[in-house]
């Protein structure tokens, strides 16, 4: 058999590393396991190595991390919006998540590194948070098992919380030196950048925090050695070589090393320069320091907690109106935010928490939609902040986390802030794709409908569109509403209203009591189509999607059903063709009729992928797209003459993607901060979209 390569783990860390890949092998090991030891032992460092040891594409599936959250900084909430993302879901709470992962009895397997940095300074009660709120409840689902970093005291706190297993977790703890081989660890220490005389390898083992300090430190170093330390490094050492370490710093260097120890975030080599922009201070604290693959210097954490309470009061403020001082300036004296780069802004932010002055930044949503999301959404707690701006946040995180782009975030945060007082564009806000809210019908809105499960364009008998928008919902009870406003125009009654799936309207009309409809087409929950199937027309399974009425040949109905099988019934010639094109139940069902060609059925499935067929012929070899959770949702609308077909889809992580088919311009992603779980183009430049809490239109352009 191939032996799968696994990444180098220097410092003598084998042992510790073939622990943690045997507790992944076993599946008779507790569910739960805590790395642990003193501060620079190198916990985050055997968890960064696990997670890239056990994600390589051919890792087999016994040895395989699903998801990798660094806490350091975040709340719950973008815990589980990381964890969601990772593992192709959508989660805005915890419940949502466990829920996700309730519903699937495959393994996963959770990776949680500085559960005890949770929240950062801001919010010291945060690793408590996690721990009650999402880590435990995670454990009792049986089927999910969890490696956890934290300093000892938030282990110990860890392992006597109740679980429901009652199982003792699995403990790691890095200070104990079976986990690091010492002839090794001699061996990395004296390969370390610094002076050759330093403190002997015993005087520092097992900490490679310490030995980078140490082999820095040189000879100044070496008298800190107590006869207690004859079998590895005591915290009074430790203490002992950061205070002589601190001592022996160039003065022009401490101002350099005093930023690094006041942000409570990470930071890259561009972050590490706006810090500081001295290049001469820089060079000097980074010979001093080790540094990451971009080039910046890392001060450990037990270095900064320990230089905190020695630096002077003024160093943070000083540091502040550096940050400030480098935002440029409008012509009317107001900040520029353009062109600021995220990682800046998130250090402004981190900072003025810090200090107690972040409110003016949180009140302003074109900094928040540029600035780091998760940092906002801790800045966003620790203040306590209220009101539509931090609600609406909160209501669309996971979307605005999802995205890199301001612009994009700007979107999302429009679009939910549409209705409010925050609702037109201020300006400073950051420039989206040109998306535009029409209207936005919200849970608690005297007009919402309620839980939209499915939309149809409403037609009056004669086949012409109404201008109503016919949405389904979880009652079965089908609304009418103007297309232009959102604007309730009736309802229409059912003879046994039930939950839809899908729903069309008819050829046939009637009067339903508030005006002219055509007749509904539709699909319950149960694979039910009312009204019933023309004889002959069937399923091989037990139908999930159904297409029938306008926008097909008369007498035309295309199914879908649990097995991935697409059918195309002809009623009138009694001609039927089927084909499967996917692995998994069909969830949605699009056609259109372009002059001159045959109809292109475009089918979207569990299996995450959208396909396209037309009947007499193969599907496609290969999908229209595809991605790693299921379709939702698929529509098509085209436009007279050779204009290209737009195709508009929807996936069960919040996704959506407007695709313009035969053009050369881009795909158009866009998310309103949940799942949508139905769609329908309204002509080329307009979309309706029906999620769990809201009704809305966007403008996509054409």
């Amino acid at each position: 058999m191939e032996r799968i390569p696994i990444p180098p783990l220097p410092g003598g860390r084998r042992p510790a590393g073939a622990a943690l890949l045997g507790w992944l092998a076993d599946p008779l090991a507790p569910r739960l396991c805590v790395v642990t030891g003193a501060p620079d032992s190198g916990k985050s460092h055997l968890l960064a190595w696990l997670t890239a040891a056990a994600s390589v594409a051919d890792a087999p599936s016994e040895r395989r991390v699903h998801a990798m959250v660094p806490l350091r900084g975040l709340t719950v909430s973008s815990a589980v919006w990381t964890l969601a993302r990772q593992l192709d879901l959508y989660a805005r709470t915890p419940q949502q998540l466990l829920g996700a992962l309730a519903a699937d009895s495959r393994a996963t397997v959770l990776c949680l590194a500085d559960l005890h940095r949770a929240g950062g300074r801001a919010l010291p009660g945060e690793p408590r948070q996690v721990m009650d709120e999402l880590l435990v409840p995670l454990l009792a689902l049986p089927q999910v098992r969890v490696v956890v970093e934290a300093d000892p005291a938030t282990a110990a706190l860890l392992q006597q919380a109740p679980r429901s297993d009652e199982v003792p977790a699995a403990v790691l703890d890095l200070d104990a030196p079976q986990w690091t081989n010492p002839e090794r660890f001699a061996r990395w220490y004296a390969g370390l950048p610094g002076a050759a005389d330093r403190a002997p390898a015993e005087a520092v083992y097992p900490s490679p925090g310490l030995a980078h300090l140490a082999a820095r430190l040189g000879k100044a170093g070496t008298d800190l050695v107590s006869d207690n330390d004859a079998d590895g490094a005591s915290a009074t050492t430790a203490a002992r070589l950061v205070d002589r370490w601190w001592a022996e710093a160039p003065d022009a260097a401490r101002p350099a090393i005093a930023a690094l120890a006041s942000v409570d975030v990470p930071i890259t080599a561009d972050g590490w320069a706006r810090l500081v922009p001295d290049a001469e201070a820089r060079q000097l604290a980074a010979d001093l320091l080790p540094a990451t693959p971009s080039g910046a210097p890392v001060l450990s954490a037990a270095v900064a907690e320990h230089l905190r309470p020695e630096l002077p009061p003024e160093a943070s403020h000083r540091l502040l109106r550096v940050l400030i001082g480098a935002v440029p300036r409008q012509p009317d004296g107001g900040p520029d935010l353009d062109g600021v780069p995220e990682e800046h802004l998130t250090l402004l932010l981190a900072q003025t928490l810090t200090l107690g002055q972040a409110g003016q930044l949180l009140d302003d949503p074109g900094f928040l939609v540029r600035a780091d999301p998760h940092q906002v959404t801790t800045a966003l707690k620790a203040t306590g902040a209220e009101g539509p701006l931090a609600e609406a946040w909160a209501g669309v995180g996971p979307a605005l986390a999802e995205e890199d782009d301001p612009g994009a975030r700007a979107d999302i945060l429009r679009h939910r802030l549409h209705g409010t007082p925050f609702g037109p564009a201020p300006s400073g806000w950051a420039t989206g794709d040109g998306r535009r809210t029409v209207w936005r019908l919200a849970r608690g809105a005297a007009a919402w409908p309620g839980p939209v499960t499915a939309l149809a364009a409403g037609r009056a008998p004669d086949g012409t569109p109404d201008g109503s928008l016919l949405a389904a919902d979880a009652s079965g009870a089908v609304h009418r509403l103007s297309q232009a406003d959102g604007s309730p125009l009736g309802r229409i009654p059912l003879p046994a209203p039930r939950p839809l799936r899908s729903l069309a309207c008819g050829a046939s009309g009637a009067d339903r009591g508030d005006g002219a409809v055509a007749g509904l087409v539709s699909l319950d929950v149960w694979g039910t189509p009312a009204p019933e199937l023309p004889p002959g027309v069937r399923a091989e399974g037990e139908l999930t999607a159904l297409l029938g009425g306008f926008g097909l040949p008369e007498g035309v109905v295309v199914l879908g059903d649990v097995t991935g099988a697409v059918a195309w019934h002809d009623t009138r010639t009694g001609d039927s063709a089927t084909v499967r094109p996917h692995a998994g139940p069909v969830s949605s069902l699009a056609v259109a009729l372009p002059p001159g060609l045959p109809p292109l059925v475009f089918s979207g499935g569990a299996d995450g992928t959208v396909r396209l067929w037309s009947p007499g012929t193969e599907p496609l070899a290969e999908p229209l797209d595809a991605r790693t959770c299921p379709v939702l949702a698929v529509s098509v609308a085209s436009a007279a003459g050779d204009a290209p077909l737009t195709l508009a889809v929807s996936w069960a992580d919040g996704l959506v993607r407007v695709l313009r088919l035969g053009a050369d311009g881009p795909t158009s992603d866009l998310r309103i901060g949940a799942p949508v779980q139905d769609l329908l183009l309204l002509g080329l430049g307009r979309l309706a979209l029906a999620a769990a809490d809201e009704l809305s239109v966007i403008a996509i352009g054409r």
